[in-house]
C-alpha cells in the first residue's frame, strides 16, 4: 500500500502510483495560503496522523528530525477517524490529491469531480516537500519479499501484474517504469 520507496529495499516492487506527501490545512491557517509545504514549515503544528507503524509518518518523523522540526502530534489514530478528530482539532492531516482519492469522495458523494464538497471548504489540501531526494517516491506499491518463493496462486497473480502494468520488477531499487504521477 502507500509508502516510500526508501523502504522497500528488501522488496521487489512495481510502484502504481506515485502520489507524493499531501497534507489537509485549515483554510484559517497560515500554512493554506502556500502553494506548497515544507517540512520546516510544520514546527510546533498539530497534527494528526497514523502512528509509528504507518511508513508515511515515519518518513514524515525522520524529515522533521533531520531539520530539527517538532510538530505537535496531538493524537494518532487509525485511517478512519483521523478526518473527525483533526476537524475540531484545526490540526493537519495527511490527504490524497484530488486526482487519486478525491475521485472516489465525489464520486461516493454523487458529486463530479473538481465541485465543492459539502464541509469541506474550511479546509484545503496542499503538497508536502518531504525531501530534497528527487529519487525518493511516495506511493502506492505492490511489493513481495525478494529471495522468497511465492505460493502458486499469488506467483500467478504477480506474473499477470507485471505482463498487465507492462512493467519489469524493480529489485528494491524504488519505483519501476509504471507511475501515474499526479501533478502538483
Amino acid at each position: 500500500m502507500g509508502s516510500s520507496s526508501r523502504y522497500l529495499d528488501e522488496f521487489t516492487s512495481i510502484c502504481l502510483v506515485r502520489t507524493g506527501s499531501w497534507l489537509n490545512v485549515p483554510r484559517d491557517n497560515p500554512l493554506s495560503t502556500q502553494s506548497s509545504i515544507r517540512v520546516e514549515d510544520l514546527d510546533k503544528q498539530p497534527m494528526v496522523t497514523f502512528g509509528e507503524h504507518d511508513h508515511l509518518h515515519r518518513r514524515f518523523m525522520e524529515a522533521c528530525s533531520q531539520k530539527s522540526i517538532r510538530p505537535e502530534i496531538t493524537t494518532i489514530s487509525d485511517a478512519n477517524l483521523v478526518i473527525s478528530v483533526a476537524k475540531p482539532k484545526k490540526a493537519l492531516f495527511f490527504d490524497f490529491p484530488a486526482g487519486i482519492w478525491g475521485d472516489v469522495r465525489e464520486k461516493s458523494a454523487g458529486r463530479t469531480a473538481g465541485e465543492e464538497r459539502a464541509g469541506d471548504d474550511d479546509r484545503i489540501t496542499l503538497p508536502l516537500e518531504l525531501s530534497d531526494d528527487d529519487d525518493e517516491v511516495i506511493g502506492t506499491f505492490i511489493v513481495r519479499r525478494r529471495n522468497v518463493q511465492l505460493p502458486a496462486p499469488a506467483a500467478t497473480l504477480w506474473k499477470w501484474l507485471v505482463n498487465a502494468l507492462s512493467v519489469s520488477e524493480s529489485p528494491g531499487e524504488g519505483a519501476s517504469s509504471i507511475e501515474r504521477s499526479v501533478e502538483r
